[in-house]
């Protein structure tokens, strides 16, 4: 598999493209991880503004100084939007930024499915929000695939109520690099799915 390395050779620079004669790019102090799953290249480096990056494929995931702006918009609207929360099924979001954010709110249960397990232990030992996050007794934590879980759930029951509950669907976007697609046919698939527990 084909992945993008956003270390430069040196590793003193970390650069993420966004097209052929442009993107972003972060002197680096320190290289924290550098590993390769069966899914994707995984790197943390440390920037003297920025603090720790993570890195996926060569593009950027979040950053310690400002993951709170992506993360609170991700989950807040959508817990907001919801008269009693209960029981909250978060796909992706490795980083345990977005499963932080739920967890502020009374939930009973969280469940951050995470298709890559390398990405949670890499950033379980570099982003401390993850560790603390998973240390709530609310938390669940399922290394599967999204769509897997959903279809299993459905079978245990483990989101179901008569009025649904909140889905956050965290870093997805479209990496045609990659070669994988996250269309709108698939979030159809998740909704249809998560209609029929809830109803079921």
């Amino acid at each position: 598999m084909k992945t993008t390395r956003a270390l430069n050779a040196k590793k003193t620079e970390a650069r993420e493209f966004q097209t052929r004669a442009s993107g972003i790019f972060f002197t680096v102090k320190d290289v924290l991880y550098e590993g390769r799953s069966e899914f994707q290249r995984i790197e943390i480096v440390r920037n003297k503004d920025y603090g720790r990056v993570l890195l996926l494929d060569g593009l950027v995931q979040t950053t310690e100084r400002d993951e709170f702006y992506y993360h609170e918009m991700l989950v807040h609207p959508a817990m907001a939007s919801h008269a009693r929360p209960a029981k909250v099924l978060i796909i992706g979001g490795g980083d345990g930024g977005a499963l932080r954010e739920v967890l502020k709110h009374p939930v009973k249960k969280a469940w951050l499915v995470e298709i890559d397990g390398q990405v949670i232990e890499a950033c379980r030992e570099h982003f401390p929000w993850l560790k603390k996050a998973l240390r709530d007794v609310r938390a669940e934590l399922v290394v599967a695939d999204g769509n897997v879980f959903i279809d299993f759930a459905g079978g245990v029951g483990v989101v179901n109520a008569g009025h649904g509950h909140p889905l956050v669907i965290d870093a997805v976007v479209e990496r045609k690099r990659r070669g994988k697609r996250f269309s709108i046919v698939a979030f159809a698939s998740i909704e249809l799915r998560l209609n029929q527990i809830a109803v079921g």
